[in-house]
Formats: structure tokens, C-alpha cells, sequence
């Protein structure tokens, strides 16, 4: 689309029972069109659900069931709102979740919803890059804007359209004006997916997967914003030849929502090494893990083992330096630290002869044939793999960690020193298996949970587990798998 001071601008936000388009419906709808930066119209209208509202959705927004009593359904104004969207740029914030939603509605309908779209959290990121916060309410307190009432549909709305206007005042039309078109980008999809497949997924947290001609999987992705996600598949510059491959080869979009990014996270990991997806090459399971063990030499120095092993034994995992991918990562990345922190490549594993190369050039201070003393050399050794040591578990023994969406959806993973002994996933007042456990180390899982223990998610829950507890809290909810 080819934004320019002609165009129609339809500022847009709704309030809806759930993140879902797919399972909840709108409450309310806000739009203030504006043409040549003049407000031509504005619409607002409450809608009755079919549904209760939610109580998380009452106390945020104030909209409860009673106020939806005679409210007009979807179907009542469909058209309607179709007709003041027309011909406009549809403009919202985080803006696939408000258009996910109406193009849902309007494919319950029979009707067909396209418009060119413009998300104003992208816009405030490429406008002012050097800002922290882009949300709706960072703006509102940024620009000193009016904001009515908050999380209601039309005052929402309203706070965008001054959001641009204040923006043009600041950095100039033509500026904000080359900014949109840049993010107005018509989307060129392949052949064989049609933008309803992407419009059905949810803006949720979860994995989406890719299939192929045969009904093969071809890719496996996580995201916090699944549709978002996807859809940037499709929009990326400059994608490399097997990209283009991949995507010229989906015929079926599916997903599988988690409650948030750690599920998201551990259950990708888990398809991945589960089915080998064509064009995860990267992150397949490797049959074996490639570590840097600790040793102690002929002369009291510490020395490093690279090995292959399948497993780490419980306990054991101090004495691992670190982890690669293979032999030659290993012996590259041993290579730095031996420039870096003046160690001997022969005791690093690295060569397989006393005294090393190093040695003869003066580099190394003879570690390897026992000049130098093991008090100094381990002092400069432990230094140099601090950073890469596995942690060390930060609990006394099992911890329970619990993720869960709004909507009361989410997973529970069982972990003890590292290890996933239970993953479930709870829906529907029900808990079920969510990925099989293996009760063994594996990097990628540690990888995750050291990540997510150190962050400070408030969805996350961490509850170190007693004897008495466990019965209570775990076999709760095992009883029912």
C-alpha cells in the first residue's frame, strides 16, 4: 500500500474475552477514522459475547456480563464496521492481535477481512529506537497524552491517533510517513498458503509447525506472539536459498499453545529431537554430548578430557568444564582460552605430544613437562572455565516450576539438579502428560531452566519441593495424568 497524506486512517482497538481468536470473541470495539488528519467518524459499540466474561477480563477493562445484556452480537454490525474500515490503513497496537480477532469474527461469518495494517509499537520502536517501553501506556505517560479511560475500546483508539500526531509534530511529517511505509509492506505469500491459515493462529506463547507436500514436517518454531511469529517468516528480506526453499514447500500450518515462553521453549526442544524436522538442522538432538572433562596430571595439574558421552552421571557434572557441539567446536574454542588465559594445549587436550609447540615458542611456561608449579597454572586454569561450568543446582532438591497464562492454562515441570523428572500441562480443570521426561541431563533442557531461573518472570512460579509437599502438590497432579 502506498501511504501518503490521502490516505484514510482507521485507528483501531478492541477488548475481548481472551487472547485467543480462535476461542474467545470482542467485547467492544473503538475506531476513529481519519481523513487528510481530520476525525471523519467515531464508533464504538459493545457486543455481546455469547460467553461470561472473565474476571480478569472484568477488573481490567470494567466491561462485565451485566453491561452486555441486549448488546447487539458480531453478526449485528459486521457490516458496519466494514464500512468504516474501507479503504483506510487499519491501525492498532500490536496490531495482529486486534486484526486477528475481527478477521476471525468475520470469517464466522462467511465474509472476507483484508486490509493493509500498521502496528504502532512497531512504529514507536523504529521512531524512537534509543526508548525504553513501547507499550500503550509508556506512550500515554511519554507524550502526556490523554487517555481517557485505559482498556476501554474507543479512549484506546483515540490515544493512537494522538500518538501520530504528536509524532509528526516532533519529527516531522515526511519522517513518520516514511517510517509507515517502510512497515506497510504488502505480504507476498506462496502459492499454497493462504493468509487465512496464518490469520487462525493465536497471539499467544507456543511452537508452530511447518508440514510439507507429504504431510511432513518440515519445521518446528516457538514465539511468545505465535501469529506475529509465523507471519514474519513470510516478510523477512533477504532470506538465503534453503529459506526460500522451506517456504515454498508449506502446505499446512498447525501450533500448539503453551502458557507462556518456558513451555514454549522446552516443548520446541522436545519436537525437535522428537520427529528431526527437515530445516532444524541445527537444533537437532545430537546422539551424544561432546564435553570437556577436568582431570588432575602426572604432576598435579588440572587437565581437560574431550569426550563423547551420552549421558552425564548424576553427580558428576562438577567435573565438566563445558559442553559443544563437536570435537573440532571444542578443540577451536580450547584453543582461544589457551591464547587467552596462557594455558598449555597439551594439557587442554588440544595436542597429543610433551612438550607442546607452545613450549618451543616460549608461549607456554612448561606446564607439560612439570617446570611450572600447579598452584600457579591451575590458578590461571580455573579462571579461564569459570564462566563455563555447568551451574550448580540453587536448590536443595526437587523444585516444582509452574508457568500459567491469563486465561488459567499453563505447565508444571518437575526438575531436580538440572533434570526433568515431569512436564504436564494443565486445561480444562485437567492435567495431562505435556513431554515425556527423560530423567537424564540433557544441555539444551539445562540451558532453558538456567535461563529461566535467573530471570525474573512473574508468571513463573519456583516452589522447592519437601517430602510432604511433594505428595500434596506433585502427586495432586500426577494423580490425574
Amino acid at each position: 500500500m502506498n501511504v501518503d497524506s490521502n490516505t484514510p486512517y482507521a485507528f483501531v482497538d478492541l477488548e475481548t474475552t481472551g487472547t485467543s481468536p480462535k476461542h474467545n470473541r470482542v467485547i467492544e470495539v473503538g475506531i476513529v477514522r481519519v481523513e487528510q488528519g481530520e476525525v471523519v467518524q467515531e464508533y464504538r459499540t459493545l457486543l455481546d459475547p455469547g460467553e461470561p466474561v472473565p474476571a480478569f477480563v472484568s477488573s481490567l477493562t470494567g466491561i462485565h456480563s451485566a453491561m452486555l445484556v441486549g448488546a447487539p452480537q458480531f453478526e449485528d454490525v459486521a457490516l458496519e464496521i466494514a464500512e468504516i474500515l474501507e479503504g483506510a490503513l487499519f491501525v492498532a497496537h500490536n496490531a495482529m492481535f486486534d486484526y486477528g480477532f475481527l478477521n476471525m469474527e468475520f470469517c464466522r461469518l462467511g465474509l472476507k477481512f483484508s486490509y493493509p495494517y500498521l502496528c504502532t509499537a512497531k512504529l514507536s520502536r523504529k521512531l524512537y529506537p534509543k526508548v525504553r517501553g513501547h507499550s500503550v501506556d509508556a506512550i500515554v505517560s511519554r507524550f502526556g497524552l490523554d487517555a481517557g479511560e485505559r482498556h476501554r475500546a474507543l479512549d484506546d483508539a483515540r490515544v493512537l491517533h494522538q500518538f501520530l500526531d504528536v509524532s509528526r509534530g516532533k519529527l516531522g511529517a515526511l519522517s513518520v510517513d516514511e517510517a509507515i511505509h517502510e512497515l506497510v509492506r504488502v505480504r507476498r505469500l506462496p502459492m499454497h498458503v493462504k493468509e487465512s491459515m496464518i490469520t487462525k493462529l493465536p497471539e499467544s506463547p507456543g511452537v508452530y509447525l511447518f508440514y510439507g507436500k507429504q504431510d511432513e514436517l518440515l519445521y518446528v518454531g516457538k514465539s511468545r506472539r505465535i501469529r506475529t511469529r509465523v507471519r514474519s517468516h513470510f516478510t523477512k528480506d533477504g532470506l538465503s536459498g534453503r529459506g526460500q526453499d522451506m517456504l515454498s514447500e508449506i502446505r499446512r500450518i498447525e501450533h500448539i499453545e503453551t502458557g507462556g515462553e518456558l513451555g514454549a521453549l522446552i516443548l520446541e526442544s522436545h519436537l525437535i529431537k522428537e520427529h528431526g524436522p527437515v530445516y532444524n538442522v541445527r537444533e537437532r538432538e545430537r546422539h551424544a554430548l561432546c564435553i570437556a572433562r577436568q582431570g588432575e596430571g602426572e604432576h598435579g595439574h588440572a587437565v581437560v578430557r574431550i569426550e563423547y558421552v551420552d549421558a552425564l552421571t548424576h553427580g558428576h557434572e562438577g567435573a565438566v568444564l563445558s559442553i559443544f557441539k563437536t570435537k573440532k567446536q571444542a578443540q577451536e574454542q580450547l584453543a582461544v582460552l589457551a591464547k587467552e588465559h596462557n594455558l598449555c594445549p597439551y594439557l587442554l587436550d588440544i595436542e597429543q605430544r610433551a612438550p607442546c609447540f607452545a613450549h618451543q615458542l616460549d608461549a607456554c611456561q612448561g606446564a607439560c613437562v612439570g617446570k611450572e608449579k600447579p598452584r600457579h597454572y591451575n590458578k590461571r586454569f580455573e579462571a579461564a572455565f569459570t564462566s563455563r561450568r555447568i551451574s550448580t543446582w540453587p536448590y536443595a532438591g526437587l523444585v516444582g516450576i509452574e508457568e500459567r497464562s491469563v486465561d488459567g492454562t499453563g505447565e508444571l515441570f518437575i526438575v531436580d539438579n538440572w533434570r526433568l523428572l515431569a512436564a504436564l500441562h494443565y486445561e480444562d480443570g485437567e492435567w495431562h502428560e505435556f513431554v515425556p521426561a527423560r530423567f537424564q541431563f540433557e544441555y539444551d533442557i539445562y540451558k532453558i531452566l538456567a535461563r529461566e531461573l535467573t530471570r525474573r518472570n512473574v508468571k513463573v512460579v519456583v516452589r522447592e519441593l519437601t517430602s510432604t509437599e511433594e505428595y500434596e502438590f506433585l502427586g495432586a497432579r500426577i494423580a490425574h495424568v
